[in-house]
């Protein structure tokens, strides 16, 4: 990470800072007084990347603001990064919310990198950076106060930040698949050895089950040949009942006729003389047509002269309804012009009797200048006397100290142009993403409208699929009577006999066959039809399950979609807010900025000091002074002072006179005009008052007309409905009348057919109760050989399982035997990826290079006093050997524990090992980081350990891109081409990079 542009605003002491352009800026030292804000200045870069920093959020919010704000652009490798942070104070006591974007530069624009949450963006900038906010204070930067942030993490501690700098993480990541195979493998173990022990135990059954087939079987084929000679016996009795229900059917339907006939005759009766009645009833109508149709006419045009009274009526209230309103606003011009017209004749009046005294004013105001100017004169003498030189020098630098104010302003003020131009620039890009997202909202309705489609459509293939079942289950009850019917046929055929097994009539050998073969034919069509049902059933199934799927698809992308679109919308409108805003505030920021360009370039600042110091210059050329002269004028400025307060008073009652007399003349014709308007509508007013009465009352005399004639326009409607249905009542009279006589002739035939049926239905009583016993006999034995077959089924369906499992037992063996080798070798593998396999490996192999770098540079740094080591190892008091990171120091007096050395020795300690840190992941692929920040630290030095250390960051600042010193120590910054300075003011900090 190299950082390359930081814009702080509210942050900590940086209240609207200028952007701090590092783009260039390879060694530095970041300087300014204590408490300026130098370490405010980094805290705002790591808060800006992790969000975190030396405080809390609610804490680095300046004061007396409810926000805080930090955009910081950095590079990492070739690519350019942009992160912005914000925080606001919420309501409760110290709880802020954050929000955090992060983009990356594509061209000329930049490509919005962001998350949908905090926590995602954050993620995405970590994995930009490979690095975590205690990693990169515990070795690329020095935090002021914590420098030994490293060398007094624990052992443990100091693992994890070296196993972070070196990318070691992956192995975490090995380590953890392999536990997870290795889990994998024991669960598989597990079952495996599970199953064959199920296997083995099942295996036992299989001799009994064979030999319950086998008994089951025998038991099956006696059962079936009785079932099949009672089954002969019912059915030839069913037909013989199917024939009595048959000859019952019809004597019921025949008796339902006969009361049919009767009911139909009465039914036909009463309709004719029904028909008869109203011939008559619509007759009586049709005779009083003449009177009826003159009524209604009368009745038609009372309504139509009603409605246009009525039209009229509601044009006049529209009408009167525009000329109130024009009368109201008439009498309100005419008040109001009338009121301002009052109102400036009376301050005429006021401002002339100030100017009577207009002559007095203006001499004794002469006479207070001229005093003033003697005053001063006098004055400058006696300063000059009492030591002119002294002054001048203040007052030039309180102008110099005013101009450098006026610049800081100047460049404050760009900043936030700059920053409103770049948030206002985004306002088209917004307005079209508020596009797309209004179209993504299309796109989402028509997802939506899928999702209801494919429910539907699998409600459909589902009811369509409980059909075929439905029709499935009777085709293979029909199947199976016709498949019992033929084997009866064949059983009476192979005996010889010529009757028909069902009904006992003789049909001879042919007519058997010929019976058998049509229901073969009819078997065979019923199989085909459930053949094809199942194949569209397995259809249906499938496009159901597809349906189904797809539903479930789309209503998890219409979830999913409708989340992003709710955050993605919400965001855009507060991003376009905050970039409309911005626009508009542009503009009153680049006036500010005109303005204070203007006063640079002209010089408009500090007049008061210029004016004194010219006048000290002028007083020091003078040498006359007489201090009753000086007396006399005093008194003379303080005497005639209030003529100042008048003569400005004179002033203004001038300014105002002349524009109260034209205000006068300029509002006479307004009066005037609003006086006509005034007399205009309020006389249009009453004419249209008066019309609207006239059309009131001819409209009550037409409503009174209307209703004494309203009933003829129901007895016109049942005039039209009599004429219409009295000719199609007469022409179907006569065809009622045919209708009865055939009502009766039907009653006497279904009476006549009832006898017959009586007589026939004698000859078969008695039938049911002989057919009940056989059917109950063969219910009992088909019950039995359902059941026995049921019993088979399942013995051989066990049969074939155990027989199956026999044969996958050794390939059960086979699959236990390979698990149980796998898992030995992942076991292995979480061993060699942990901490103390390939990781321990890496770090001490790592240590040799930050043992070197530490002692090249402490060796600078102390001229070959100080050395340090780090041991991986230590013996425990049981005699056994543990895994640490421990640091040795060592200097002329032996091997020391880090807290026995001073505050500059174990500084520059902690420098050494820091450094190397930061070399060792700079020179990681995986964590690059060329950046060095070095916080504090040298006011523990002598001079000659500041010139030590000074040598030191000189020896290994080409290996950084960026390094950056932060002293407030004068002998230390001259010692630097570019400069950080830190500049506290009335309103803030400021920050700026300045080149020797």
């Amino acid at each position: 990470m190299v950082p390359v542009r930081l814009t702080p605003r509210n942050f900590l002491c940086y209240r609207d800072c200028p952007t701090v352009d590092l783009e260039h800026v390879r060694v530095a030292c970041l300087t300014g007084e204590n408490g300026n804000g130098k370490s405010a200045l980094l805290d705002a870069i790591t808060w800006a990347l992790w969000g975190r920093a030396r405080g809390r959020d609610a804490e680095m919010i300046s004061l007396g603001q409810t926000e805080m704000e930090v955009e910081f652009e950095f590079d990492v490798g070739a690519a350019r990064y942009r992160v912005i942070r914000k925080a606001q104070r919420t309501g409760s006591k110290g709880a802020t919310h954050a929000t955090l974007h992060f983009h990356v530069q594509n061209g000329e624009a930049w490509k919005d990198q962001s998350g949908s949450t905090l926590a995602e963006t954050q993620r995405a900038v970590q994995d930009v950076l490979k690095l975590s906010y205690d990693t990169f204070v515990n070795s690329a930067f020095l935090v002021q106060g914590k420098a030994d942030a490293f060398t007094v993490k624990t052992a443990g501690e100091r693992k994890q930040v070296l196993a972070e700098i070196l990318n070691l993480a992956q192995y975490d990541i090995y380590e953890e698949r392999a536990k997870t195979r290795r889990n994998d493998r024991a669960v598989i173990v597990s079952r495996a050895e599970q199953q064959v022990h199920d296997a083995e135990a099942a295996l036992a059954r299989l001799p009994a089950l064979r030999d319950d087939r086998t008994a089951f079987q025998t038991e099956l084929a006696e059962l079936t040949s009785e079932r099949d000679h009672q089954t002969i016996v019912r059915d030839s009795l069913r037909q013989a009942a199917a024939l009595a229900a048959t000859l019952a059917g019809e004597m019921t339907k025949a008796e339902r006729d006969r009361d049919e006939a009767v009911r139909e005759r009465g039914r036909l009766e009463e309709r004719a003389a029904e028909r008869r009645a109203t011939i008559e009833r619509y007759a009586a109508v049709v005779a009083e047509a003449v009177m009826i149709r003159d009524g209604y006419s009368r009745l038609q045009a009372s309504h139509a002269a009603l409605h246009k009274v009525q039209a009229e009526i509601d044009a006049g209230g529209r009408e009167l309804h525009g000329a109130k309103r024009a009368s109201d606003q008439a009498q309100i011009q005419l008040r109001g012009a009338e009121e301002r017209v009052a109102i400036r004749k009376t301050a005429i009046a006021r401002d002339q009797a100030m100017l009577a005294g207009r002559d007095a004013v203006l001499e004794g105001y002469r006479q207070l200048r001229q005093a003033r100017e003697d005053e001063t004169l006098h004055g400058g003498f006696l300063a000059t006397l009492m030591g002119l030189q002294r002054q001048l020098q203040p007052l030039d630098t309180a102008i110099r100290a005013a101009e450098a104010t006026l610049r800081a302003d100047h460049q404050m003020h760009e900043a936030n142009v700059t920053r409103l131009a770049r948030v206002a620039a985004v306002a088209a890009d917004l307005q079209e993403r508020r596009m797309a997202v209004a179209r993504e909202q299309v796109e989402l309705d028509v997802i939506e409208g899928c999702l209801a489609t494919a429910r539907a459509d699998e409600a459909g293939h589902r009811a369509a699929l409980l059909a075929l079942e439905s029709e499935n289950r009777r085709l293979l009850e029909e199947m199976t009577d016709l498949r019992r019917k033929v084997d009866e046929l064949k059983v009476a055929r192979d005996h010889g006999d010529a009757d028909c097994p069902l009904c006992r009539t003789p049909v001879g050998h042919e007519g058997l066959g010929e019976i058998e073969r049509s229901y073969q034919v009819d078997g065979k069509a019923k199989a085909g039809r459930h053949r094809t049902n199942k194949g569209e059933m397995l259809d249906h199934e499938a496009a159901a399950q597809a349906s189904a799927q797809e539903a479930a698809r789309l209503d998890v992308e219409l979830t999913r979609r409708r989340g992003v679109w709710h955050r993605q919308s919400s965001q855009i409108e507060r991003d376009l807010a905050e970039a409309e805003a911005a626009a508009k505030e542009l503009i009153e920021a680049r006036a500010a900025v005109a303005a204070l360009a203007t006063a640079l370039a002209t010089g408009d600042f500090a007049r008061d000091e210029r004016e004194r110091a010219e006048a000290v210059r002028a007083e020091i050329a003078a040498t006359a002074y007489h201090q009753e002269t000086h007396t006399r004028a005093r008194e003379a400025s303080a005497g005639l002072g209030p003529f100042e307060a008048k003569y400005r008073e004179l002033e203004q009652a001038e300014s105002r006179l002349a524009v109260a007399r034209d205000s006068i003349a300029s509002e006479e014709p307004a009066l005037t005009s609003a006086r006509d308007q005034a007399a205009d509508t309020a006389t249009r007013l009453a004419e249209i008052r008066a019309t609207l009465t006239t059309l009131d009352q001819q409209h009550e005399r037409l409503r009174q007309d209307a209703a004494a004639l309203a009933v003829f326009e129901t007895r016109h409607h049942a005039l039209i409905e009599a004429e219409s249905r009295l000719v199609a009542a007469r022409e179907q009279a006569p065809a009622d009348e045919e209708a009865v006589a055939g009502a009766i002739r039907r009653g006497q035939d279904a009476e006549a057919r009832v006898a017959e049926l009586r007589t026939q239905l004698a000859a078969h009583a008695g039938i049911e109760d002989r057919l009940r016993p056989v059917e109950d006999t063969v219910r009992r034995l088909v019950a039995r050989c359902d059941e026995l077959r049921g019993e088979i089924g399942g013995i051989e369906r066990q049969i074939e399982d155990l027989e199956e499992m026999e044969r996958d037992t050794a390939a059960r063996r086979s699959q236990l035997d390979e698990a149980k080798r796998e898992h030995a070798v992942y076991d292995q593998l979480v061993t060699a990826f942990g901490k103390r396999g390939a990781q321990a490996l890496i770090i001490d192999s790592a240590l040799p290079e930050i043992e070197s770098v530490a002692n090249e540079l402490l060796a600078r740094m102390t001229n070959n006093r100080m050395h340090v080591a780090l041991d991986t190892q230590r013996q425990t008091q049981k005699g056994t050997v543990t895994e640490t990171l421990d640091i040795k120091i060592a200097d002329e007096w032996g091997t020391r524990n880090y807290e026995m050395f001073s505050g500059g020795e174990a500084f520059r300690i902690n420098l050494a090992l820091r450094i190397a840190l930061s070399k060792l992941l700079a020179r990681r692929a995986g964590a690059p980081l060329p950046t060095l920040v070095i916080d504090e630290g040298f006011g523990t030095q002598d001079t000659a350990g500041r010139e030590r250390l000074i040598e030191a960051i000189t020896a290994i600042q080409d290996e950084f891109r960026c390094l950056l010193v932060v002293t407030h120590i004068d002998e230390l910054k001259d010692l630097f081409e570019t400069r950080i300075e830190v500049i506290k003011h009335g309103d803030g900090s400021i920050a700026r990079v300045v080149t020797a």
